[in-house]
């Protein structure tokens, strides 16, 4: 059994064993595997963004005339060239990164009014200045007409002076000190009004033009741009215009990069800036009239080539040449990613591809993990309960052949017995041809007792093995139960096998006739008187009861020796099964009696019951079927 078990438990182990590799070898696999399938994502979305840039590139002269909506709503498209912007859609551009030279007029123009001026006269400067406001030359109308304006200003004349300043309000190209002539007289009259007390009218004048300085009105430069907005705060509350600065600072940083020396030349591309804490994309495109430029954020790059990654179960992270993140967000510490610098990727920006493992592809390999596990338990399982009932196998027949071995050591100590004593008399016989007539009585007496003895010794042997084979029936009639028992009583009170036990028979109740085998039944009582008499003190009594409960007649036989323990009580009626006392108290038996019997009641239709009390003794009870 230990060598049995040694075989059994070690491939049992070695197969544990296996299995722990298996599911390790198929986690590190799938670690190459995930590095793989990230490499080619990486490959996958930087070729598609490549490809997206050039469509971009491609496309912008059309997105100038008819922006789509998505472009016009994220980014700013211009034409700039030396003379300034001379094409634009999509976002305001609050300022220009060029501004058209101003027209300088000659000083003598002004000379007749600011000498007028200069005495105090101040109506005959303005009749000066309003007849060089009818002046075909715009230049010359703008500049009379700002004059004459600031001139009505200080006459009190604040009336006539609006007036002046909105002439001045039509757009025009005309510029005044650097600065777009309507813009100058419109920023003029806001100021003028608040000076005047007129807090309504000039509140209401300057949300005007701070809309339309937002809305990138007039071609500017980012000092003008910011020294307005600075004026416009003392009168409203500051508009937030931070990401149209942002993307008016990105068109003016590419300009300066393509103005300062040494100039870059490229006739397309892109490269990415990080301006204000925010990452923007800036392309570019050369024409015969200019540079065709796009300026968007990275929220541009996020929702228009979104479709190349959208399929992708991966994080999509952009870093540009200095570190600075434009899209994405913090990858977790134990995330897998790969990356594809600027060299090798062609795009202005550095890309990281981290992992993303969805739940569903964590539920499939923690699913293929937990089958391949399962079924290694299984198989473990298997070999153990396959390894255990073979053991059970191996201990039934170990215990069937040892019991068979006491059955046949308990046949040899039985038949040797009586032989020896028969063979004795035999001898004694034979060689002494004088021995008494009384003595050689006695002597036949023994050997008929003998044969008597071995004669039922190998009946019942006989008859288990036939009952037990089958090829044995009982032969059932009706019969006086009560005659039958007291007549295998008073025969077993003459036999050699009673010793000095008193056998009582108590008298029976009116039973009718049972269907008996006579001869199979008289053997199964004899057996349990038997029994009794081998198991019980030399001088304790036998007794022998006759009843009835319901339609069975039973029949009781009840000793007063040692009892049969609970543990042995399932067993004591099997076949070669003796108790552990009465084997080591010396008691001869071959452990078929009671089996005998239990196949005897069977045949009648009953069965056979055991009662132990501990040391009080033991009841055996036949209940066989009074009809059949």
């Amino acid at each position: 059994m230990a060598l049995f078990g040694v075989v059994t438990l070690v491939p049992a182990a070695i197969l544990v064993w296996l299995g722990w590799r298996l599911i390790d070898q198929d986690r590190r696999l799938e670690i190459p595997r995930a590095e793989e399938r990230l490499n080619h994502t990486a490959d996958r979305i930087a070729a598609g963004l490549a490809h997206e840039l050039r469509a971009t590139l491609d496309q912008m002269p059309g997105w100038l005339a008819a922006p789509p909506p998505v472009v016009a709503a994220r980014a700013v498209i211009v034409r700039i060239g030396p003379q300034g912007v001379t094409a634009h859609a999509g976002r305001p551009l609050v300022f220009a990164p060029a501004v058209a030279s101003e027209i300088t007029l000659p000083s003598t123009i002004w000379r007749d009014g600011e000498a007028l001026e200069d005495r105090g006269d101040l109506e005959g400067a303005a009749r000066v200045f309003r007849s060089l406001s009818a002046s075909l030359e715009p230049d010359i109308r703008a500049g009379a007409l700002v004059r004459l304006a600031g001139d009505l200003r200080k006459l009190g004349r604040v009336d006539d002076a609006l007036k002046v300043y909105r002439a001045m309000g039509v757009p025009s190209q005309t510029r005044l000190m650097g600065e777009p002539a309507d813009l100058v007289a419109r920023a003029a009259a806001c100021e003028m009004l608040a000076g005047a007390g007129r807090h309504d009218a000039q509140r209401q004048a300057a949300l005007a033009l701070s809309e339309d300085l937002a809305a990138g009105r007039w071609a500017i430069d980012r000092a003008t741009f910011e020294f307005r907005t600075k004026q416009l705060a003392q009168w409203i509350p500051a508009k937030d215009s931070s990401d149209a600065e942002a993307l008016a600072d990105a068109v003016a940083t590419f300009w300066s990069d393509r103005t300062a020396p040494p100039a870059s030349r490229e006739p397309a591309g892109a490269r990415s800036l990080w301006l204000g804490g925010h990452g923007f994309l800036v392309a570019w495109h050369r024409e015969a009239a200019g540079w065709l430029v796009l300026a968007a954020p990275a929220s541009f790059i996020a929702e228009v080539w979104q479709p190349v990654w959208a399929g992708e179960t991966a994080q999509l992270i952009l870093v540009d040449e200095d570190g600075h993140e434009l899209l994405g967000g913090a990858l977790s510490p134990d995330a897998r990613a790969v990356s594809r610098q600027l060299s090798s990727s062609g795009l202005p920006w550095t890309l990281r591809v981290a992992e993303v493992v969805s739940p569903a592809d964590t539920a499939a390999t923690d699913a293929r993990r937990r089958l391949m596990a399962i079924g290694l338990g299984v198989l473990v399982f298997l070999i153990l309960a396959g390894g255990a009932v073979v053991a059970g196998a191996i201990q039934k027949e170990l215990a069937v052949a040892r019991l068979q071995t006491d059955f046949v050591s308990a046949v040899s100590h039985e038949f040797r017995t009586p032989l020896t004593a028969m063979s004795h008399l035999t001898d004694r016989l034979q060689r002494d041809p004088n021995i008494a007539p009384e003595r050689r009585r006695a002597y036949y007496d023994a050997l008929a007792r003998d044969t008597l003895r071995l004669r039922r010794f190998v009946e019942t042997l006989l008859d288990f093995g036939r009952m037990e084979a089958g090829t044995r029936r009982a032969r059932l009639e009706p019969a006086d139960l009560a005659r039958v028992v007291a007549g295998v009583v008073d025969e077993f009170r003459q036999d050699a096998a009673a010793g000095y036990h008193a056998i009582a028979l108590s008298p029976a109740a009116a039973l009718p006739p049972v269907p008996l085998d006579r001869d199979s039944f008289g053997h199964a009582l004899w057996n349990l008187l038997d029994n009794a008499a081998k198991y019980s003190p030399p001088d304790a009594p036998i007794e022998v009861e006759l009843g009835r409960q319901g339609n069975r007649a039973v029949v009781r036989v009840r000793d007063h020796g040692a009892g049969v323990p609970a543990i042995e009580r399932r067993r004591i009626f099997e076949k070669f099964v003796r108790g552990a006392d009465q084997q080591t108290s010396g008691v001869r038996g071959t452990g078929v009696g009671l089996a005998l019997v239990r196949q005897i009641a069977r045949a009648h239709g009953g069965e056979v019951r055991l009662e132990s009390a501990g040391e009080s003794g033991s009841v055996f009870s036949l209940l066989i079927p009074v009809s059949r």
